[in-house]
Order: structure tokens, then C-alpha cells, then sequence
């Protein structure tokens, strides 16, 4: 998956909400309420530093979007789930990131819950500040595209539901072919690692699995990061398992992985 700026560090997970109004209140307050106009004059520094703290983690995903575009106007460049809001100053540049990502619950419509993932904090950088950074933010201002993908990625909610058997090795060795495809991946569970971080309040625990093909020396694995509000089975190391998850690859030319991933006993 793509590497974003570590001092931008922000948490993605996932949360379901629900209203204790009298059935119907909410709708009909939705109904009488027209979405906030997006802000239409010149974007600033000033203006995209001032949004700092407006969306976090767990925001319903429309409701965010309407608060920045009220504030920042349309976004400058979406890429790959991330909306980018970014000003060139002289010789500084401010740019705000947001993620949307689909939490993996089903709203009792049928429909996905989509919330915000990452939210990363407006930073303000220069060549010699955070020259990685700045480069980014440039190329968000001038309407450059994104860096070039194998291919994109679709929402969740929209990839294909019947998931393909390949190998891991296979996965490995043509990560183009299989991305942003579900798969299910055989092999042998190597461990199951958890991180904890904190944000404001709340407490987030990140777990990912990595998935070896067999006991041989060398043989090819795969880290699968975990669908959120899902346990993982209760398998000892080396049982054997399925992973199924959206392949995902790596922008930086890293090794594929896992996305959405659930594990479960062959």
C-alpha cells in the first residue's frame, strides 16, 4: 500500500454507528437539511491550516467531506481513496489529507458504511523543511497525476465478490495481474502481530497476519492486514489456513500484501 509521510502518522479504523432517536427522526432531519455549499474563493495556507482537528477517525464519511469542502472548497487531487486539499505559497507548501475507506460493516440497507480512515494533520513544508513532503504537495498544487499503478484500485464495496484461488508465489511473482482483485491464499498461519496506537481517545489495535505457502526454506509468504471488528480464528502457529483479502501493491515497489483480510481454516 501506498507510504504516506510517517510524521503524518494517523489511525484508520472502523466503527458502526447507530441513532437512539425515534425511528425515522434522523431521516427526516437529513431530509430538511441542504449539504453545506463548498467554499468557491482562493485557497490559503492560512485557510487549509485553519481545518486542522475539523474531520478524525470514525467520522461518517460524508458528513467529513462536507465539513472541508464548506471550509477548503473541492478537493485538489483525489488519489487512490485519499482527497488532497494543497496551496503553493512562495516557497512553502500546505497540504491536508484525508482517507475514505469502507469500514467492512453493511448498514441495514445493504450498503457499506464508509467512514474516515487516515486523517492527516495540514503541514506546512519547504525544500529544506521536509523536501519529500514539499515535492508531494507541489505535485498535488500543479495537478500532476498520482504515481503510476499497476492499476486502481476500486472501493471494496465494489470488488469482484467471488474470490479467486491462486497461489501466493503466483500472487508474488505477477502482483500486477491479481491487484486490487480478492483472493483467497493457502498456506501455513507464521504469526499474528498487533499494534496499538492512540488517538485523542481512543486506543486502536492494528493486527495483521503473515501467511506462508508451505514448510519449505525460503517459501514465498504474504502479510495480510485484518478486516477491522473481526477476530482472528484461534489457529497455532504453522496451521494451516485460508487468507482472503483484496490484493494490494506497494507504490514504492515493496512486495504485495493483503487488504481486507479475513482468516479462516481450510
Amino acid at each position: 500500500m501506498a507510504t504516506r509521510w510517517t510524521s503524518w502518522l494517523a489511525l484508520g479504523v472502523s466503527l458502526l454507528g447507530c441513532s437512539d432517536g425515534a425511528p425515522g427522526s434522523s431521516t427526516t432531519a437529513q431530509a430538511t437539511l441542504a449539504p453545506a455549499p463548498a467554499f468557491s474563493g482562493p485557497l490559503t495556507s492560512e485557510r487549509v491550516l485553519s481545518a486542522r482537528g475539523l474531520v478524525r477517525p470514525l467520522d461518517p464519511w460524508l458528513g467529513a467531506l462536507e465539513k472541508l469542502e464548506a471550509k477548503l472548497g473541492k478537493p485538489t487531487r483525489v488519489d487512490n481513496g485519499f482527497y488532497e486539499w494543497s496551496v503553493l505559497e512562495g516557497d512553502t507548501c500546505t497540504l491536508l489529507q484525508i482517507e475514505r475507506v469502507d469500514d467492512g460493516r453493511y448498514l441495514p440497507d445493504g450498503s457499506r458504511e464508509v467512514v474516515v480512515g487516515l486523517a492527516f494533520e495540514p503541514l506546512k513544508a519547504t525544500p529544506r523543511s521536509e523536501p519529500d513532503a514539499y515535492k508531494t504537495c507541489v505535485a498535488v498544487t500543479r495537478g500532476a497525476p498520482p504515481p503510476a499503478r499497476a492499476s486502481s484500485p476500486p472501493a471494496l464495496e465494489e470488488s469482484a465478490p467471488q474470490a479467486l484461488a491462486p497461489s501466493i508465489a503466483e500472487v508474488k511473482r505477477d502482483a500486477a495481474k491479481w491487484a486490487w482483485k480478492r483472493v483467497k491464499l493457502k498456506g501455513l498461519l507464521k504469526g499474528v502481530s498487533k499494534t496499538s496506537m492512540k488517538s485523542g481517545d481512543t486506543t486502536v489495535e492494528l493486527r495483521s497476519a503473515t501467511i506462508v505457502a508451505s514448510e519449505e526454506p525460503g517459501a514465498a509468504e504474504i502479510t495480510c492486514a485484518l478486516r477491522a471488528a473481526t477476530e482472528a480464528p484461534s489457529l497455532s502457529s504453522r496451521a494451516p489456513v485460508v487468507a482472503d483479502g483484496v490484493v494490494s501493491i506497494d507504490d514504492g515497489g515493496g512486495p504485495p500484501s493483503l487488504e481486507d483480510c479475513t482468516l479462516s481454516a481450510p
